[in-house]
């Protein structure tokens, strides 16, 4: 399934309340298959580290770097509802203080359009849906 009809909750082995995906985002299949196993095994990545996650659809790479100890998360996305939906997992999962959701516009969709001329990351990472 691509897109959620109702908010859903998919469980995950790595994070205990799992990741909500509220209708209009992608589920994070990839991102709970694949993402999570490589971002534990390399957990000493994220931990003290500052994040740019490029197209964080439900958030759930987002809200994981948290948990693992990033101490700023900068998520970005084109879609409203998947900021909104990174927000909810954020809030659910309390790294909310961590994570900053920023909208790219569509008149400049490129990847670092919303990011400020003073600001650095020690990771970008991205996690694009792979069924459009």
């Amino acid at each position: 399934m691509i897109h959620a009809s109702e908010p859903t909750v998919v469980p995950t082995a790595h994070l205990e309340k799992g990741i909500l995906v509220i209708p209009g985002v992608f589920y994070p299949s990839e991102a709970i298959g694949w993402a999570f196993p490589f971002m534990k095994e390399n957990a000493s990545l994220f931990k003290g580290k500052s994040v740019m996650e490029i197209g964080t659809g439900t958030g759930a790479i987002s809200v994981y770097a948290a948990t693992l100890g990033a101490t700023r998360v900068v998520a970005t996305d084109i879609n409203p509802k998947a900021l909104e939906n990174c927000n909810r997992n954020a809030e659910r999962l309390e790294v909310a203080d961590v994570i900053d959701t920023r909208l790219v516009p569509k008149t400049d969709i490129s990847a670092y359009s919303v990011i400020r001329d003073d600001e650095a990351f020690d990771i970008i990472i991205s996690n694009p849906p792979y069924s459009l």
